[in-house]
C-alpha cells in the first residue's frame, strides 16, 4: 500500500504547505490565500500560484481566510490576528496557542478559521496551546467582527474554553447541509475527538463526542501532529508523532468519528499530510524536529496495509 519516495528532505515551510488548505466550505474562493512560515504565502486566486508576502513570521500552524468573493479577509498565526493590509486587528493580540516555554506560537495547528454562517463579517477563530506548555489552555475560540473599527476588524470575544487539555490539533469541514461547518479536537492522553457544529445560530458548545482508534501509551505521545479531512469530508486522518497515523470515516450529518485503518511502515514517524483532490491518495510527512524527513503516498485503493 505504501510507495517510498526518497530523496526528499521536507523543512518545515513544505510542512505547513501540505498541510494548510482550509476544510472550511466548499468554496474555493475562501482559499485563494495560504500565508506561513516566515513572511511567505502563495496567493491562488491565480493560475499558476503567485508567491506574496505577509506580516507574519511562524514555525508551525497559521490559517488564512478569503472573504466569499475571494478577497483576504485576515490571517493568524493563532496568537494574532492580521487583516489584508497586515495589521494587526483591535484587540487582536493574545490568543490562546501563544506557548510560553518557546515565547512563541509554536503548535502544529494553531488555529483554523470558521466563517459564521449568514454573516458577511463574522467569523471564529479557534486555537490549541502546545505540548511544551502541557496543552493546558486546550481547545478555545475567539470571535473576529471585519465591520469593526472602519472595516478594519476586531476581535470582539477571546479565548473561550471549549476543553483541555486538548492536542495540537484542529481541524473544519463542510457539515452535510453545505452551511454550517464541523469543528473537530482531539483530547490528550486517550482516543476521543470533540466535534463542534457552527451554523447560522453561531458555535454549539456542546460536543459530538467519538472515542476510536488508538490509546496513546502517554499523553505526550499524540499530541503533536495534524488533523486533516478529505476533500469530500468523509474521511479524517489523525496524524501523531510517535503513534501510527490513523484513517477513520467521519459523519457529516451526525459529526461521529468511527472505525479506523492505521498506516505501519518502518519509519512512520509522521508530523503532517493530506490528501490528493479525488481523495484516494494520502501523503505523509515527517518534520525536521521530530527526527523524520520524506514523503510517503499511500494509495487508498490498494487494500490494507
Amino acid at each position: 500500500m505504501n510507495k517510498r519516495t526518497s530523496g526528499l528532505a521536507l523543512h518545515m515551510a513544505v510542512t505547513v504547505l501540505i498541510a494548510l488548505a482550509p476544510h472550511v466550505g466548499r468554496c474555493q474562493a475562501r482559499a485563494n490565500v495560504w500565508y506561513f512560515g516566515n513572511h511567505a504565502g502563495l496567493d491562488f486566486s491565480c493560475a499558476p500560484p503567485v508567491p506574496i508576502t505577509s506580516g507574519m513570521a511562524d514555525l508551525e500552524g497559521c490559517a488564512a481566510i478569503c472573504d466569499d468573493g475571494g478577497g483576504l479577509a485576515m490571517y493568524t498565526d493563532g496568537d494574532t490576528v492580521w487583516n489584508a493590509a497586515h495589521e494587526v486587528l483591535e484587540n487582536g493580540t493574545g490568543l490562546a496557542a501563544h506557548c510560553a516555554a518557546f515565547g512563541n506560537v509554536s503548535s502544529s495547528q494553531s488555529a483554523v478559521i470558521v466563517p459564521w454562517p449568514g454573516t458577511a463579517a463574522l467569523y471564529y477563530i479557534f486555537t490549541t496551546d502546545c505540548n511544551e506548555d502541557g496543552n493546558v489552555d486546550g481547545l478555545r475560540y475567539s470571535v473576529v467582527d471585519m465591520s469593526m473599527d472602519g472595516g478594519q476588524g476586531a476581535v470582539t470575544l477571546k479565548n473561550q474554553l471549549l476543553f483541555a487539555p486538548a492536542c495540537e490539533k484542529v481541524a473544519a469541514v463542510s457539515a452535510s447541509d453545505g452551511i454550517g461547518t464541523w469543528v473537530v479536537g482531539h483530547e490528550v492522553g486517550n482516543n476521543t475527538f470533540r466535534a463542534y457544529r457552527v451554523d447560522a445560530a453561531g458555535l454549539n458548545t456542546t460536543a459530538v463526542v467519538s472515542s476510536s482508534g488508538l490509546l496513546p501509551t502517554s499523553s505526550g505521545q499524540s499530541t503533536r501532529g495534524y488533523l486533516k479531512f478529505s476533500p469530500d469530508g468523509e474521511r479524517l486522518l489523525n496524524i501523531s508523532t510517535g503513534l501510527a497515523t490513523e484513517l477513520f470515516s467521519f459523519d457529516p450529518v451526525a459529526g461521529t468519528i468511527t472505525g479506523v485503518l492505521a498506516f505501519t511502515t518502518s519509519d512512520g514517524n509522521y508530523y503532517g499530510g493530506s490528501f490528493s483532490p479525488n481523495g484516494q491518495v494520502v501523503y505523509l510527512n515527517g518534520s525536521n524536529f521530530e527526527g523524520g524527513t520524506g514523503l510517503d503516498q499511500y494509495d487508498l485503493d490498494a487494500g490494507t496495509t
